[in-house]
Protein backbone atom coordinates (compact mmCIF):
# COMPACT_ATOMS: atom_id res chain seq x y z
CA UNK A 1 0.00 0.00 0.00
CA UNK A 2 0.87 3.58 -0.35
CA UNK A 3 1.02 6.05 2.60
CA UNK A 4 -0.44 9.38 1.78
CA UNK A 5 1.40 11.98 3.93
CA UNK A 6 -1.03 14.16 5.77
CA UNK A 7 0.92 17.83 6.94
CA UNK A 8 -0.99 19.05 10.31
CA UNK A 9 1.00 22.73 10.97
CA UNK A 10 0.53 24.92 13.97
CA UNK A 11 -2.21 23.19 15.53
CA UNK A 12 -4.16 23.63 19.09
CA UNK A 13 -6.55 21.13 20.63
CA UNK A 14 -8.90 21.97 23.09
CA UNK A 15 -12.39 23.66 23.08
CA UNK A 16 -12.52 27.45 21.65
CA UNK A 17 -11.54 29.62 24.12
CA UNK A 18 -10.82 27.25 27.14
CA UNK A 19 -7.48 26.19 26.71
CA UNK A 20 -5.39 23.22 25.75
CA UNK A 21 -5.64 19.60 27.10
CA UNK A 22 -4.47 16.52 25.99
CA UNK A 23 -5.75 15.12 22.91
CA UNK A 24 -5.50 13.18 19.21
CA UNK A 25 -5.85 13.30 15.68
CA UNK A 26 -8.74 11.43 14.65
CA UNK A 27 -9.19 10.44 11.04
CA UNK A 28 -11.07 8.61 8.41
CA UNK A 29 -10.71 7.01 5.46
CA UNK A 30 -13.75 5.85 3.42
CA UNK A 31 -15.61 5.63 7.01
CA UNK A 32 -12.46 3.43 8.71
CA UNK A 33 -11.71 5.39 11.86
CA UNK A 34 -7.98 5.82 12.78
CA UNK A 35 -6.24 7.74 15.67
CA UNK A 36 -2.41 9.45 15.57
CA UNK A 37 -1.70 10.37 19.33
CA UNK A 38 -0.03 13.60 20.15
CA UNK A 39 0.71 13.97 23.94
CA UNK A 40 0.31 16.65 26.26
CA UNK A 41 3.27 18.16 26.77
CA UNK A 42 2.62 21.59 24.61
CA UNK A 43 -0.03 23.70 23.86
CA UNK A 44 1.12 23.97 19.66
CA UNK A 45 1.79 21.21 17.59
CA UNK A 46 3.61 20.92 13.96
CA UNK A 47 3.30 16.94 13.17
CA UNK A 48 2.75 14.86 9.88
CA UNK A 49 1.79 11.44 9.82
CA UNK A 50 1.28 8.53 7.45
CA UNK A 51 -1.63 6.85 6.23
CA UNK A 52 -0.97 3.41 4.64
CA UNK A 53 -3.36 0.72 3.86
CA UNK A 54 -5.54 2.71 1.78
CA UNK A 55 -4.17 2.87 -1.85
CA UNK A 56 -4.82 3.49 -4.93
CA UNK A 57 -7.85 5.84 -6.01
CA UNK A 58 -9.60 8.81 -5.06
CA UNK A 59 -10.87 8.52 -1.01
CA UNK A 60 -12.69 10.71 1.07
CA UNK A 61 -10.40 11.76 4.06
CA UNK A 62 -12.20 13.80 7.28
CA UNK A 63 -9.52 14.27 9.85
CA UNK A 64 -10.38 16.36 12.99
CA UNK A 65 -8.95 17.06 16.56
CA UNK A 66 -10.39 15.78 19.48
CA UNK A 67 -9.44 14.71 23.51
CA UNK A 68 -8.21 11.53 24.16
CA UNK A 69 -11.35 10.09 25.44
CA UNK A 70 -14.06 11.37 23.07
CA UNK A 71 -15.40 8.54 20.97
CA UNK A 72 -17.25 9.62 17.78
CA UNK A 73 -21.03 8.80 17.77
CA UNK A 74 -22.67 7.19 14.47
CA UNK A 75 -26.05 7.09 12.71
CA UNK A 76 -28.03 4.82 11.77
CA UNK A 77 -26.19 4.37 8.89
CA UNK A 78 -22.84 3.75 10.40
CA UNK A 79 -21.22 6.41 8.98
CA UNK A 80 -19.71 9.14 12.03
CA UNK A 81 -21.04 11.51 13.08
CA UNK A 82 -18.22 14.64 13.38
CA UNK A 83 -20.24 17.77 14.25
CA UNK A 84 -19.91 16.86 18.25
CA UNK A 85 -16.21 18.44 18.75
CA UNK A 86 -14.63 22.12 18.12
CA UNK A 87 -11.51 22.92 18.35
CA UNK A 88 -9.69 25.35 16.32
CA UNK A 89 -6.88 25.16 13.74
CA UNK A 90 -4.28 28.38 12.98
CA UNK A 91 -2.95 29.40 10.37
CA UNK A 92 -0.66 26.87 8.48
CA UNK A 93 -3.07 24.18 6.90
CA UNK A 94 -5.78 25.94 3.98
CA UNK A 95 -8.76 24.97 3.17
CA UNK A 96 -10.15 23.97 6.74
CA UNK A 97 -12.06 26.15 8.12
CA UNK A 98 -15.20 23.96 9.14
CA UNK A 99 -15.04 23.67 12.94
CA UNK A 100 -16.55 20.13 12.84
CA UNK A 101 -14.09 18.46 10.66
CA UNK A 102 -11.59 18.92 7.85
CA UNK A 103 -12.27 17.08 4.24
CA UNK A 104 -10.59 16.79 2.08
CA UNK A 105 -10.11 14.91 -1.60
CA UNK A 106 -7.15 12.91 -1.32
CA UNK A 107 -5.28 10.58 -4.41
CA UNK A 108 -2.83 8.10 -2.91
CA UNK A 109 -0.10 9.17 -5.67
CA UNK A 110 3.33 6.29 -5.80
CA UNK A 111 6.89 6.87 -4.64
CA UNK A 112 9.27 7.94 -7.03
CA UNK A 113 12.27 6.20 -5.41
CA UNK A 114 12.89 9.06 -3.36
CA UNK A 115 12.18 7.92 -0.05
CA UNK A 116 9.21 10.89 0.46
CA UNK A 117 7.44 7.98 2.24
CA UNK A 118 9.08 6.14 4.54
CA UNK A 119 7.48 4.03 7.09
CA UNK A 120 9.22 1.81 9.81
CA UNK A 121 12.39 2.86 8.27
CA UNK A 122 11.91 1.60 4.96
CA UNK A 123 10.22 3.31 1.49
CA UNK A 124 7.64 1.80 0.37
CA UNK A 125 7.20 1.19 -3.64
CA UNK A 126 3.59 1.85 -5.54
CA UNK A 127 3.11 -1.98 -4.77
CA UNK A 128 3.22 -1.14 -0.95
CA UNK A 129 6.48 -3.18 -0.89
CA UNK A 130 9.48 -2.58 1.75
CA UNK A 131 12.02 -1.00 -0.58
CA UNK A 132 10.34 -2.39 -3.29
CA UNK A 133 10.94 -1.65 -7.13
CA UNK A 134 7.29 -0.91 -8.58
CA UNK A 135 7.36 -4.55 -9.63
CA UNK A 136 3.37 -4.67 -9.66
CA UNK A 137 2.99 -1.68 -12.14
CA UNK A 138 3.55 -2.39 -15.99
CA UNK A 139 6.15 -0.88 -17.10
CA UNK A 140 7.08 -0.36 -21.33
CA UNK A 141 9.98 -2.13 -22.00
CA UNK A 142 10.59 -1.36 -25.88
CA UNK A 143 9.15 -0.42 -29.15
CA UNK A 144 9.31 -2.73 -32.21
CA UNK A 145 9.92 0.70 -34.30
CA UNK A 146 10.94 3.50 -32.79
CA UNK A 147 9.63 6.62 -32.82
CA UNK A 148 10.07 9.44 -35.59
CA UNK A 149 10.33 6.24 -37.85
CA UNK A 150 9.13 6.17 -41.54
CA UNK A 151 6.94 3.73 -41.56
CA UNK A 152 6.67 1.21 -45.11
CA UNK A 153 3.85 1.95 -47.07
CA UNK A 154 4.69 -1.03 -49.67
CA UNK A 155 3.60 -4.49 -49.10
CA UNK A 156 0.31 -6.05 -48.67
CA UNK A 157 0.35 -7.52 -45.23
CA UNK A 158 -0.78 -4.33 -42.39
CA UNK A 159 2.65 -2.82 -40.70
CA UNK A 160 2.72 -4.16 -37.30
CA UNK A 161 4.25 -1.91 -34.09
CA UNK A 162 4.70 -4.02 -31.02
CA UNK A 163 4.81 -2.63 -27.33
CA UNK A 164 6.47 -5.17 -25.10
CA UNK A 165 5.63 -4.23 -21.38
CA UNK A 166 7.12 -5.45 -17.83
CA UNK A 167 4.27 -7.84 -16.96
CA UNK A 168 0.80 -8.92 -18.11
CA UNK A 169 -1.70 -6.74 -19.26
CA UNK A 170 -5.57 -7.09 -19.12
CA UNK A 171 -7.26 -7.07 -22.82
CA UNK A 172 -9.17 -3.77 -21.38
CA UNK A 173 -5.81 -2.09 -21.95
CA UNK A 174 -6.21 -1.87 -25.72
CA UNK A 175 -8.26 1.18 -24.53
CA UNK A 176 -5.81 3.01 -23.51
CA UNK A 177 -3.84 3.14 -27.01
CA UNK A 178 -5.43 6.05 -29.07
CA UNK A 179 -4.37 6.46 -32.70
CA UNK A 180 -4.51 9.44 -34.97
CA UNK A 181 -4.01 9.89 -38.97
CA UNK A 182 -4.09 12.46 -41.31
CA UNK A 183 -5.42 10.57 -43.97
CA UNK A 184 -7.78 7.81 -42.34
CA UNK A 185 -5.64 5.09 -41.74
CA UNK A 186 -6.92 1.97 -40.39
CA UNK A 187 -5.67 0.12 -37.27
CA UNK A 188 -6.39 -3.08 -34.85
CA UNK A 189 -4.71 -3.93 -31.47
CA UNK A 190 -4.40 -6.94 -29.93
CA UNK A 191 -3.19 -8.26 -26.65
CA UNK A 192 -1.30 -11.96 -26.07
CA UNK A 193 -1.61 -12.58 -29.79
CA UNK A 194 1.16 -15.20 -28.85
CA UNK A 195 0.09 -16.50 -25.70
CA UNK A 196 1.73 -13.28 -24.33
CA UNK A 197 0.07 -11.02 -22.39
CA UNK A 198 2.67 -8.89 -21.77
CA UNK A 199 2.52 -7.78 -25.50
CA UNK A 200 0.24 -5.37 -27.40
CA UNK A 201 0.23 -5.32 -30.84
CA UNK A 202 -0.78 -2.36 -33.45
CA UNK A 203 -1.84 -3.04 -36.72
CA UNK A 204 -1.54 -0.21 -39.38
CA UNK A 205 -3.47 -0.83 -42.44
CA UNK A 206 -5.08 1.30 -45.61
CA UNK A 207 -1.96 3.30 -45.31
CA UNK A 208 -1.95 6.80 -47.38
CA UNK A 209 1.82 7.70 -48.49
CA UNK A 210 3.03 10.54 -46.43
CA UNK A 211 0.86 10.55 -43.77
CA UNK A 212 1.77 11.15 -40.31
CA UNK A 213 0.16 8.73 -37.85
CA UNK A 214 0.62 9.27 -33.76
CA UNK A 215 0.24 6.62 -31.22
CA UNK A 216 -0.83 7.79 -27.92
CA UNK A 217 -0.71 5.41 -25.03
CA UNK A 218 -2.33 6.63 -21.55
CA UNK A 219 -0.89 5.44 -18.59
CA UNK A 220 -4.41 4.95 -16.55
CA UNK A 221 -5.95 2.88 -18.89
CA UNK A 222 -2.15 0.15 -18.65
CA UNK A 223 -3.57 -2.34 -16.14
CA UNK A 224 -1.65 -5.36 -14.82
CA UNK A 225 -3.68 -8.63 -14.78
CA UNK A 226 -4.55 -9.65 -11.10
CA UNK A 227 -5.29 -5.99 -10.28
CA UNK A 228 -7.03 -3.11 -11.49
CA UNK A 229 -5.81 -0.64 -9.03
CA UNK A 230 -1.93 -1.61 -10.37
CA UNK A 231 -2.17 1.14 -13.18
CA UNK A 232 0.65 2.27 -15.50
CA UNK A 233 -0.26 5.84 -14.56
CA UNK A 234 1.12 5.60 -10.72
CA UNK A 235 4.49 5.69 -12.38
CA UNK A 236 4.69 5.97 -15.52
CA UNK A 237 3.83 9.49 -17.32
CA UNK A 238 1.72 9.45 -20.56
CA UNK A 239 3.64 9.04 -24.00
CA UNK A 240 2.97 9.79 -27.64
CA UNK A 241 4.97 8.38 -30.77
CA UNK A 242 4.84 10.24 -33.99
CA UNK A 243 5.72 8.40 -37.05
CA UNK A 244 5.56 9.29 -41.13
CA UNK A 245 4.33 6.87 -44.04
CA UNK A 246 6.89 6.24 -46.68
CA UNK A 247 6.09 7.41 -50.07
CA UNK A 248 5.59 5.05 -53.14
CA UNK A 249 8.88 4.00 -54.81
CA UNK A 250 10.84 5.32 -52.03
CA UNK A 251 12.27 2.22 -51.32
CA UNK A 252 15.51 2.89 -49.68
CA UNK A 253 13.92 5.65 -47.28
CA UNK A 254 16.04 8.07 -48.38
CA UNK A 255 13.21 10.64 -47.11
CA UNK A 256 14.68 10.64 -44.14
CA UNK A 257 17.81 12.10 -44.85
CA UNK A 258 17.52 16.06 -45.89
CA UNK A 259 18.77 17.49 -48.95
CA UNK A 260 18.33 13.88 -50.54
CA UNK A 261 15.48 13.35 -53.61
CA UNK A 262 13.12 11.10 -52.31
CA UNK A 263 13.32 8.68 -55.42
CA UNK A 264 16.68 7.66 -56.71
CA UNK A 265 18.87 5.51 -58.38
CA UNK A 266 18.95 3.07 -55.89
CA UNK A 267 14.83 2.79 -56.13
CA UNK A 268 14.96 2.61 -59.49
CA UNK A 269 17.30 -0.48 -59.11
CA UNK A 270 15.23 -2.02 -56.66
CA UNK A 271 12.34 -1.45 -58.70
CA UNK A 272 14.15 -3.50 -61.60
CA UNK A 273 15.66 -5.87 -59.63
CA UNK A 274 11.78 -7.03 -58.20
CA UNK A 275 9.41 -6.15 -61.36
CA UNK A 276 7.89 -9.33 -62.59
CA UNK A 277 8.50 -11.05 -59.26
CA UNK A 278 6.36 -13.04 -56.49
CA UNK A 279 7.16 -10.62 -54.18
CA UNK A 280 4.70 -8.29 -54.06
CA UNK A 281 5.94 -6.12 -51.21
CA UNK A 282 7.76 -3.28 -53.82
CA UNK A 283 4.18 -3.17 -56.00
CA UNK A 284 3.35 0.77 -56.13
CA UNK A 285 -0.30 0.98 -57.83
CA UNK A 286 -2.92 0.94 -58.73
CA UNK A 287 -4.46 3.55 -55.98
CA UNK A 288 -7.46 3.10 -54.41
CA UNK A 289 -10.02 4.60 -57.06
CA UNK A 290 -7.91 3.15 -60.10
CA UNK A 291 -4.68 3.97 -61.60
CA UNK A 292 -3.10 6.76 -59.21
CA UNK A 293 -3.66 10.06 -60.89
CA UNK A 294 -0.89 13.47 -60.86
CA UNK A 295 -3.43 15.47 -58.60
CA UNK A 296 -3.30 13.26 -56.03
CA UNK A 297 0.58 13.05 -55.45
CA UNK A 298 2.37 12.46 -53.52
CA UNK A 299 -0.47 11.83 -51.09
CA UNK A 300 -1.57 8.27 -52.86
CA UNK A 301 -3.00 5.78 -51.02
CA UNK A 302 -2.12 2.01 -52.90
CA UNK A 303 -4.58 -0.54 -53.34
CA UNK A 304 -1.85 -3.44 -54.38
CA UNK A 305 -3.12 -6.31 -56.53
CA UNK A 306 -0.54 -8.51 -56.80
CA UNK A 307 0.22 -7.77 -60.10
CA UNK A 308 3.47 -6.16 -62.08
CA UNK A 309 1.87 -3.91 -64.70
CA UNK A 310 1.96 -0.34 -66.66
CA UNK A 311 -0.16 0.59 -63.30
CA UNK A 312 3.21 0.42 -61.45
CA UNK A 313 5.58 2.29 -63.63
CA UNK A 314 2.84 4.96 -64.19
CA UNK A 315 3.13 5.29 -60.23
CA UNK A 316 7.03 5.52 -60.04
CA UNK A 317 6.87 7.95 -62.62
CA UNK A 318 4.21 10.39 -61.06
CA UNK A 319 6.36 9.80 -58.43
CA UNK A 320 9.73 10.43 -60.18
CA UNK A 321 8.48 13.84 -61.30
CA UNK A 322 7.24 15.04 -58.56
CA UNK A 323 10.40 13.93 -56.12
CA UNK A 324 12.53 16.55 -58.30
CA UNK A 325 11.80 19.57 -56.76
CA UNK A 326 14.20 17.88 -53.92
CA UNK A 327 16.99 16.43 -55.65
CA UNK A 328 20.24 18.23 -56.99
CA UNK A 329 22.51 17.25 -59.25
CA UNK A 330 25.18 14.91 -58.93
CA UNK A 331 28.54 17.40 -57.83
CA UNK A 332 31.21 14.40 -57.16
CA UNK A 333 33.50 13.41 -60.04
CA UNK A 334 32.26 9.36 -60.36
CA UNK A 335 35.51 7.14 -60.45
CA UNK A 336 36.17 5.03 -63.27
CA UNK A 337 35.13 1.56 -62.85
CA UNK A 338 34.72 -1.27 -65.19
CA UNK A 339 34.57 -1.92 -69.13
CA UNK A 340 34.19 1.88 -70.16
CA UNK A 341 31.95 3.43 -72.87
CA UNK A 342 33.16 5.73 -75.63
CA UNK A 343 31.95 8.94 -76.28
CA UNK A 344 32.02 10.79 -79.34
CA UNK A 345 30.33 13.12 -81.46
CA UNK A 346 28.66 12.86 -85.47
CA UNK A 347 27.82 16.04 -86.65
CA UNK A 348 25.01 17.18 -83.64
CA UNK A 349 24.58 13.84 -82.29
CA UNK A 350 25.93 12.47 -79.02
CA UNK A 351 27.00 8.81 -79.47
CA UNK A 352 28.38 6.52 -76.57
CA UNK A 353 29.32 3.19 -77.80
CA UNK A 354 29.07 0.25 -75.29
CA UNK A 355 32.06 -2.27 -74.88
CA UNK A 356 30.65 -6.18 -75.54
CA UNK A 357 29.01 -6.64 -72.04
CA UNK A 358 28.54 -10.39 -70.85
CA UNK A 359 25.17 -9.26 -69.56
CA UNK A 360 21.97 -7.12 -70.18
CA UNK A 361 21.77 -3.36 -69.35
CA UNK A 362 19.14 -2.64 -67.18
CA UNK A 363 19.43 0.91 -66.17
CA UNK A 364 22.01 3.61 -67.49
CA UNK A 365 22.20 6.67 -66.05
CA UNK A 366 23.67 9.98 -67.44
CA UNK A 367 24.54 13.49 -66.05
CA UNK A 368 25.43 15.69 -69.05
CA UNK A 369 26.69 19.14 -68.08
CA UNK A 370 28.31 22.08 -70.40
CA UNK A 371 30.04 25.53 -68.95
CA UNK A 372 28.82 28.82 -69.65
CA UNK A 373 25.94 28.03 -71.68
CA UNK A 374 22.16 27.10 -71.89
CA UNK A 375 22.24 23.38 -72.74
CA UNK A 376 19.78 22.43 -75.15
CA UNK A 377 19.91 18.13 -75.57
CA UNK A 378 17.15 16.87 -77.20
CA UNK A 379 16.15 13.54 -75.78
CA UNK A 380 17.25 10.85 -78.20
CA UNK A 381 15.74 8.13 -80.80
CA UNK A 382 16.17 5.10 -77.54
CA UNK A 383 12.55 4.08 -76.59
CA UNK A 384 13.25 0.91 -78.51
CA UNK A 385 15.99 -0.30 -75.81
CA UNK A 386 14.00 1.35 -72.98
CA UNK A 387 10.83 0.94 -70.76
CA UNK A 388 11.08 4.51 -69.20
CA UNK A 389 13.14 7.67 -69.22
CA UNK A 390 13.20 10.06 -66.22
CA UNK A 391 14.32 13.37 -66.69
CA UNK A 392 16.18 15.56 -64.16
CA UNK A 393 16.91 18.84 -65.78
CA UNK A 394 19.03 21.87 -63.63
CA UNK A 395 19.30 24.55 -65.69
CA UNK A 396 20.90 27.03 -63.71
CA UNK A 397 23.90 24.65 -63.92
CA UNK A 398 23.58 23.64 -66.95
CA UNK A 399 23.01 20.56 -66.28
CA UNK A 400 20.81 17.22 -67.44
CA UNK A 401 20.29 14.00 -66.34
CA UNK A 402 18.79 10.64 -67.77
CA UNK A 403 17.62 7.52 -65.85
CA UNK A 404 17.35 5.25 -69.13
CA UNK A 405 15.64 2.24 -67.49
CA UNK A 406 14.46 -1.39 -69.25
CA UNK A 407 13.06 -3.56 -67.14
CA UNK A 408 13.70 -6.58 -68.93
CA UNK A 409 16.99 -5.67 -69.78
CA UNK A 410 18.59 -4.75 -72.81
CA UNK A 411 20.95 -7.89 -74.49
CA UNK A 412 24.26 -6.53 -76.70
CA UNK A 413 23.31 -3.27 -76.40
CA UNK A 414 26.32 -1.56 -78.91
CA UNK A 415 25.40 1.99 -79.23
CA UNK A 416 22.86 4.89 -78.05
CA UNK A 417 22.34 8.23 -79.88
CA UNK A 418 21.96 9.79 -76.46
CA UNK A 419 20.31 13.39 -78.38
CA UNK A 420 21.18 15.88 -80.89
CA UNK A 421 22.83 19.74 -79.44
CA UNK A 422 21.09 22.10 -82.39
CA UNK A 423 23.29 24.66 -81.76
CA UNK A 424 24.99 26.53 -84.71
CA UNK A 425 27.74 28.31 -83.56
CA UNK A 426 31.05 26.78 -84.80
CA UNK A 427 32.30 27.42 -81.25
CA UNK A 428 33.33 24.39 -79.34
CA UNK A 429 31.59 23.47 -76.20
CA UNK A 430 33.15 21.20 -73.67
CA UNK A 431 31.01 18.49 -72.00
CA UNK A 432 31.34 16.54 -69.00
CA UNK A 433 29.69 13.42 -69.33
CA UNK A 434 28.95 11.48 -66.06
CA UNK A 435 27.24 7.95 -66.17
CA UNK A 436 26.36 4.65 -64.34
CA UNK A 437 25.75 1.18 -66.30
CA UNK A 438 23.34 -1.53 -64.18
CA UNK A 439 22.80 -4.57 -64.81
CA UNK A 440 19.92 -6.86 -62.86
CA UNK A 441 22.83 -7.83 -61.01
CA UNK A 442 24.75 -4.87 -60.19
CA UNK A 443 27.06 -2.32 -61.62
CA UNK A 444 28.78 -2.97 -64.70
CA UNK A 445 30.65 0.17 -65.38
CA UNK A 446 30.79 3.58 -64.20
CA UNK A 447 32.86 6.59 -64.60
CA UNK A 448 33.56 10.51 -65.89
CA UNK A 449 34.55 12.04 -69.47
CA UNK A 450 34.61 14.99 -71.39
CA UNK A 451 33.20 15.48 -74.32
CA UNK A 452 34.21 18.33 -77.28
CA UNK A 453 31.23 19.23 -79.62
CA UNK A 454 31.55 21.72 -82.25
CA UNK A 455 28.48 21.94 -84.57
CA UNK A 456 28.24 22.26 -88.23
CA UNK A 457 25.34 24.32 -89.36
CA UNK A 458 23.42 23.30 -92.10
CA UNK A 459 23.57 25.93 -94.59
CA UNK A 460 26.03 29.06 -95.09
CA UNK A 461 25.49 31.93 -92.98
CA UNK A 462 27.16 35.30 -92.58
CA UNK A 463 25.96 38.01 -90.19
CA UNK A 464 26.14 41.56 -90.22
CA UNK A 465 29.47 43.49 -89.48
CA UNK A 466 29.41 44.72 -86.11
CA UNK A 467 28.83 47.38 -85.22
CA UNK A 468 28.72 48.74 -88.38
CA UNK A 469 31.11 48.54 -91.69
CA UNK A 470 31.91 52.12 -91.78
CA UNK A 471 33.94 51.64 -88.44
CA UNK A 472 38.02 51.01 -88.61
CA UNK A 473 37.58 47.73 -86.94
CA UNK A 474 34.35 45.37 -87.13
CA UNK A 475 33.25 42.13 -86.50
CA UNK A 476 31.79 39.66 -89.34
CA UNK A 477 30.25 35.94 -87.94
CA UNK A 478 29.89 33.43 -91.02
CA UNK A 479 28.90 29.63 -90.66
CA UNK A 480 30.32 27.13 -93.37
CA UNK A 481 29.06 23.38 -94.20
CA UNK A 482 32.31 22.40 -94.66
CA UNK A 483 36.32 23.32 -94.17
CA UNK A 484 37.13 26.09 -96.74
CA UNK A 485 38.55 28.90 -97.35
CA UNK A 486 37.16 32.33 -98.12
CA UNK A 487 37.45 35.51 -99.00
CA UNK A 488 35.61 38.69 -97.71
CA UNK A 489 35.35 41.88 -99.45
Amino acid sequence: SIPVEIIVLNYEIGKQGEGTFDGQILYIIDNDMSEFGTGNSDKKYDTSFGIWGHSFGEHTLKIWLATHSYVPETNNAGEYILAEVSYSIMPGISGCTDPSACNFEVYAAGDDGSCEYEVDGCCLDACGDCDGDNGCIPEMLSISVPPESIIPIHGVNPELIELEFSRNITLDSREGVTISSLYDADWYINIGEDGDNGKMQIYLSNLTAGDEISISLQSDQIVAEGSDKFTMDKVYSDTTWNYTVTYLGDYNLSEENEGEPILDDDDINTLINNWGGNDYGFELGPCENGPCQPQDVPNLKPAFDEKWDIEDLQTFVLMWNWSNQFAGRVKETIPQYGNSPVFTMEGNNAIMVLPEYNESVHHLWLQIQTAGKNLIFNLGGFYSHFDLALKRDFPEENTVEWSLVSLKGVPDLESIVLGTFPNQSRQGLNLAIQYKINTKMGLLSKGSTQLVYTSIPNNFKLSQPYPNPFNPIATVEYALQNNSEIVLS
